[in-house]
């Protein structure tokens, strides 16, 4: 976790809960991360994809148009 924690804080950026308030363990291991540039999100994403206790990242495409 420290790993973890060290990724957040270079990145200055928080893990926010994706299912808050969920009673499912499962569904508590999921995050998202704000940040403000898609660049940002793909070297943060890179980043915590070279962590052991990161199963999975990825940056979500931005919305189709209707």
């Amino acid at each position: 976790m420290t790993q973890l924690r060290g990724v957040l804080s270079r990145f200055r950026v928080d893990l926010r809960p994706q299912h808050s308030g969920t009673a499912d363990p499962q569904l508590q291991a999921y995050f998202t991360i704000p940040v403000d540039t898609p660049d940002r999100a793909g070297r943060l994403a890179t980043a915590l994809r070279e962590l052991d206790a990161v199963e999975a990242a990825y940056v979500q495409p931005p919305p189709e148009p209707a």
